[in-house]
């Protein structure tokens, strides 16, 4: 039988007056991580969504529409 070790995710949230430089530094951030490294986003500015997939070339996934399901439905898919 394999026994998965488990792992330890860091989280790291970053919380700042607006106008300080958040999205800016975040985007800098994933520019400059390695491929493997993966983020989670969550701001409920639909135009500082689009900001942040214009200007990294990461592949992100968002919630849909839709009326049957939860964000969540999404997010595990």
């Amino acid at each position: 039988m394999l026994v998965k070790k488990p792992t330890h995710t860091k989280i790291n949230v970053i919380d700042s007056i607006m106008g300080s430089g958040k999205t800016s530094w975040a985007i800098q951030y994933m520019n400059n991580s390695p491929r493997h490294k993966r983020f989670i986003y969550i701001t409920p500015f639909l135009n500082e969504v689009k900001r942040v997939i214009d200007s990294t070339d990461r592949e992100f996934t968002q919630p849909q529409n839709e009326n049957d399901g939860t964000k969540l439905d999404d997010f595990n898919s």
